[in-house]
């Protein structure tokens, strides 16, 4: 069971031609499977930790129980998060010869319900959202040149949602990933010096499973619950990739919504400490801003809710790198620390 901490887990990828052909060397190393280091520098303990060797179904199979406990009930997000070019997107996508995160989730998800026929009836359908410049853009829009507004309503349960998101029933993973291909065509992606495919906007991809049980202790009982899985816009730092005109306008956003995510992990690590200290100062305790930017608030119940949360870093290996890869390292480090409340079943 995922109860307590978020998890975090660090994938290094290996340095890439274009790194050795500058003379750059690694500087990020897994130093076993629970421990990074950056020569010359800190020790980082973590969840886990996967260095360059490590294969896309390895990485799978280190978290398909948490992906597998969304046919039982449990809401479950997983983020990727790490410097731009780190590898994020390769982790959560793959390539059509090695698949990534989504794909063997999506395939975990229906051959497990395939299994559990005989107890438990699911249905299954998606939405594809991406937060570009701080607007919500619904990718599955069926009239791009129309878009409908969206907005962030809260539930009767006080649930963060987004109204009027293209909603698509699928019944497989061909389904879902003839989904994601007209989404992922949609999504906002453009060249930086540190990125030939930079992506420029946060990606949402959320598949919400109903199960109906068919046994006699609770035949008809309907239960919901979502997999998010969220490939977030890589952190920028402007001096590296000389981004101008729109691409900086991109990158600032960028940056803004990662300082925000950056803010509400540390307010609830801040809330937390003074719960365990005394009911006076965790009533004082600092206020956790999720509606500082669309990413958090729609985000806010995987960081402060009832979610089983992954958060998914990613390192650069190259000494080049170095300064940018110790940010996103203490920033796991950070995640790592903070509480969040037991998953709790739909």
């Amino acid at each position: 069971e995922l109860k307590g901490n978020i998890r975090v887990f660090l994938r290094v990828r290996p340095i890439s031609a274009r790194e050795e052909a500058n003379g750059d060397v690694a500087a990020v190393s897994a130093v076993s499977a629970l421990e990074a280091k950056i020569e010359g520098g800190k020790r980082y303990e973590l969840d886990h930790v996967a260095g360059p060797s490590a294969s896309q179904s390895e990485i799978f199979e280190e978290i398909e129980p948490l992906i597998r406990s969304c046919l039982d009930g449990y809401d479950v997000c997983v983020f990727a998060y790490g410097q731009t070019g780190s590898g994020k997107t390769y982790t959560m996508e793959g390539t059509p010869a090695d698949r990534g995160i989504t794909f063997r989730s999506l395939a975990s998800l229906f051959r497990e319900a395939e299994s559990d026929y005989a107890t438990s009836s699911y249905s299954f359908s998606c939405t594809m959202m991406e937060i570009y410049n701080d607007k919500v853009r619904d990718l599955l829009e069926p009239d791009a040149a129309n878009p409908k507004p969206h907005d962030i309503r809260q539930g009767a349960d006080g649930t963060p949602y987004v109204t009027d998101l293209e909603r698509v029933n699928v019944s497989s993973t061909m389904d879902v990933m003839a989904v994601m291909r007209v989404g992922g065509a949609a999504r906002k992606t453009g060249q930086t010096d540190m990125n030939a495919t930079s992506s420029r906007s946060h990606l949402i991809f959320t598949i919400t499973v109903t199960a109906t049980s068919k046994t006699n202790a609770g035949r008809g009982e309907v239960t919901t619950s979502r997999l998010n899985l969220v490939d977030l816009a890589g952190s920028e730092r402007l001096s590296k990739t000389n981004a101008t005109g729109e691409r900086l306008r991109e990158a600032r956003h960028i940056n803004k919504s990662l300082s925000a995510l950056g803010n509400c992990l540390n307010a609830l690590a801040e809330k937390q400490q003074s719960a365990t200290e005394s009911k006076t100062a965790a009533k004082h305790a600092a206020h956790v801003p999720f509606r500082d930017c669309k990413l958090t608030h729609i985000l806010s119940p995987c960081l402060g809710g009832d979610s089983k949360t992954l958060m998914f870093v990613h390192a650069g290996p190259a000494a080049s790198d170095a300064s940018e890869s110790a940010c996103t390292l203490e920033f796991a480090s950070r995640v790592r620390n903070v509480s969040v409340t037991a998953a709790r079943k739909n």
